[in-house]
């Protein structure tokens, strides 16, 4: 079963209008959970850039 450390979760992310953010997943598993993303991905990491109302 896969565990995801909610400890370093913030419950809300500021995002402002023509700037990008970073959110970071981290979970363990055996086996090693996949972490998947629907926008700009990079590993285990979803970068908004350039926010919009619409992204939030």
């Amino acid at each position: 079963k896969p565990i995801i450390d909610m400890t370093k979760l913030p419950s809300t992310v500021p995002v402002f209008r023509g700037y990008s953010e970073e959110l970071i997943c981290e979970a363990e598993g055996n086996p090693k959970p996949i972490i998947s993303w629907s926008v700009n991905v990079d590993g285990d990491k979803l970068t908004v850039s350039e926010s919009t109302p619409e992204d939030v």
